[in-house]
């Protein structure tokens, strides 16, 4: 049955001081016995709400009697597509508690292979602020992140039976305790240390859980004792990869009423320990310190649990909450598949006041996984739109808005969560490996773009390339480059920055990284396409002309190849410029005849030049030398030739600058960049 508990204010008068003494006090709880088996459930009690405010509709949830941990009824919320939702039920707190104490209390059962989803939203309007994410993994693990979500706290659960998730807030201290089956966990400081109500949503399409007897309860006061510390919000910022390596850092806080001048704390991780002993603290009730390491820890593949854990406070061992004086993160690594990379097209714009968030998000995963993560900011509506490539992005099945990323063309998900699909998908093994190469055509501002395509296992049936150019660093002066901010004055949450820009922000002020300039191959052809069986080993190449679009700076671009087959998505490489035009430009041809040491050295060179090639089979050499406009400057055929040689180059008769060493054989070309320095 239903319980539901009116507000109850308790008023002391002092008549000393005259002062009033407010004490209030709320709770609610639902153990959904009530209703009718498969009865809407904001239908059946107007105290839940839809997101959309629609009772009754396909965002509404349905009481269901397949499973319960008391009685015959609980919630049962599966994804109703890939891309999750419908269903998003919403239970107000009736009103926004940013002090006191609050306890929220759900049972669930997440069953094996599913995951489930929940927050807390920040003001009594949905929408505006979440103060907190919770993401119950398939794996057994537990995330809560901020508004921003930047990790705040992770555990372990019990998957597939039921299990008591309680979180215990005292809003007046900024503590939130979690507790699994009333086992404490730890706990944490969250920035948005406030909330106003509880939302269940599907995030995906592997989201599928049961939830029961729901409960808060809410009180004006809070507890207090004399001697506490807290240790929370563990951070790592490197990434999740096999081996990586990093410092921890921590939040220490005094949580009593006594000062906190030393601290003695034990930080383990896989047999990886370092004893931290702090003194002259100086810290009162309220106030806080970040702890970094001295020593750095090392990522090993699997579960990694990093716990730091107090051993004394103030020389003793007499802290009064010891539920706050253990934090842990829990990492899962993995060795990333040799030459595998993740494709992450996002649709984003200047016109759309979250989009920031996929800004920000796209930078940080392509800092911290360089080559693995690829990002690719796709345009839409503004001025750096390719229509093209916009349509395909949109065209996605389960795209519904904006920012919305498309991870490796198949799956979508918030610019927000795109670690862990890339975490899922990096160890997975790739059928081949991608190297871009390019030479720069200044008569026409175009570029050749080669992409040899290296089988890593043998294989039969049909490939394709696409071909993208991103640009960093874009700007403009219109007012079409304006950036529409709903993070501005701090009114969502931290996000990179953005909260302190206005809205819209400038475009003076504004600076866009991983822009679409340039797609070509989107449709299968004969030029872009490989068909057959293909050996382990074998190497092919594919190759494209793209003009640059007007304005595009050159030396800011990346080319990025994508290989596609009748299974979807397969890989992609990504290199700047300078990077593809080093390894070179390579015609189309059916068998590569040079092996992977093609060498020019020194490079830069003054006086001369020397070409190393291993020819794999006897053919006939002939090396031409170009300018940066294409301009012949010497050309030689050195005759039919095989195995290790050695060309020199006279570069002494050459201008300082860039040239090219064009060097055709008899199924094909390669050209390399030398940089004469006189």
């Amino acid at each position: 049955m239903t319980r539901k508990f009116t507000i109850i204010l308790f008023l002391t008068i002092s008549n000393l001081s005259h002062s009033i003494i407010l004490n209030a006090q709320s709770s609610f709880s639902d153990d959904f016995e009530a209703y009718a088996a498969n009865a809407f459930l904001c239908v059946s009690n107007s105290k839940w709400k839809t997101w959309d405010n629609k009772p009754g509709t396909a965002t509404d949830v349905k009481v269901s009697d397949e499973k319960a941990k008391s009685g015959t009824k609980s919630l049962k919320f599966v994804a109703g597509s890939a891309t999750g939702g419908p269903t998003d039920i919403v239970l107000p707190f009736g009103a926004r508690y940013a002090t006191g104490r609050f306890i929220l209390s759900v049972d669930m059962l997440v069953p094996k292979d599913k995951n489930a989803y929940f927050n807390l939203q920040g003001t009594t309007t949905v929408g505006q602020t979440w103060s907190l994410n919770g993401f119950f993994e398939a794996s057994g693990a537990l995330r809560l992140t901020g508004s921003n979500n930047a990790g705040l706290f992770s555990a372990v659960y019990p998957v597939d039976q039921w299990f008591n998730f309680k979180l215990d807030i005292n809003l007046s201290a900024n503590s939130w305790k979690v507790l699994i089956d009333d086992q404490c966990q730890g706990t944490f400081s969250n920035n948005t240390n406030a909330v106003a109500s509880l939302n269940f949503y599907p995030v995906d399409g592997s989201s599928a859980w049961f939830v029961d007897n729901v409960s808060y309860q809410y009180s004006s006061t809070a507890p207090s004792v004399a001697n506490d510390v807290a240790v929370s919000n563990l951070s790592w910022k490197s990434g999740r990869l096999t081996d990586t390596e990093d410092v921890v850092s921590f939040n220490l806080k005094n949580g009593g009423s006594q000062a906190i001048n030393s601290v003695d704390l034990l930080v383990k991780n896989n047999g990886q320990e370092e004893m931290i002993s702090l003194s002259n603290l100086g810290l009162s009730w309220g106030q806080s310190k970040v702890i970094t390491t001295t020593k750095t820890f090392k990522l090993e593949e699997g579960q990694n649990q990093i716990t730091v854990e107090v051993l004394k406070l103030n020389g003793t061992s007499g802290d009064q909450e010891e539920c706050n004086n253990k934090s842990q993160l829990f990492l899962s690594a993995v060795t990333p598949a040799p030459d595998k990379a993740i494709l992450v097209e996002e649709g984003t714009g200047t016109w759309c006041q979250w989009c920031p968030r996929g800004a920000v998000f796209m930078d940080l995963l392509s800092k911290r996984y360089p080559k693995r993560f690829i990002p690719i900011a796709v345009h839409n509506n503004d001025p750096m739109m390719v229509q093209a490539y916009d349509a395909l992005v949109r065209s996605t099945p389960g795209f519904a808005g904006f920012p919305s990323s498309v991870i490796d063309r198949s799956i979508i998900v918030d610019p927000s969560q795109m670690e862990n699909p890339f975490i899922d998908r990096i160890d997975t093994e790739t059928v081949a490996k991608i190297k871009p190469g390019a030479k720069y055509k200044a008569a026409n501002n175009s570029l050749d773009i080669s992409a040899e395509i290296e089988f890593k296992k043998s294989v039969t049936g049909e490939f394709w390339v696409n071909m993208v150019l991103t640009e960093d660093g874009v700007r403009g002066t219109t007012s079409g480059y304006n950036q529409s901010n709903a993070y501005a004055n701090n009114a969502a949450g931290a996000m990179g920055g953005y909260e302190s820009l206005p809205n819209p922000v400038p475009a003076a002020q504004m600076v866009y990284e991983h822009v679409a300039r340039a797609i070509s191959g989107i449709q299968k052809t004969a030029a872009n396409t490989l068909n057959g069986t293909f050996a382990e080993g074998t190497k092919r190449v594919v190759n494209f002309n793209i003009p640059l679009p007007q304005g595009v700076n050159k030396d800011s671009l990346h080319i990025i190849p994508i290989l596609l087959s009748s299974n979807g998505y397969e890989n992609a490489s990504i290199a700047t410029l300078k990077e593809a035009e080093d390894n070179g430009f390579s015609l189309n041809v059916e068998n590569i005849i040079y092996t992977e040491s093609v060498q020019v050295y020194p490079n830069p060179a003054s006086d001369v030049a020397y070409i190393h090639l291993e020819l794999k089979i006897p053919t006939q050499i002939q090396i031409s030398i170009r300018d940066i406009s294409g301009r012949l400057m010497f050309e030689r055929n050195y005759g039919r030739l095989e195995g290790d040689q050695m060309f020199p180059v006279n570069t002494y008769t050459l201008q300082s600058g860039i040239y090219f060493a064009e060097i055709t054989t008899d199924e094909g070309s390669l050209t390399k960049k030398i940089v004469v320095n006189r």
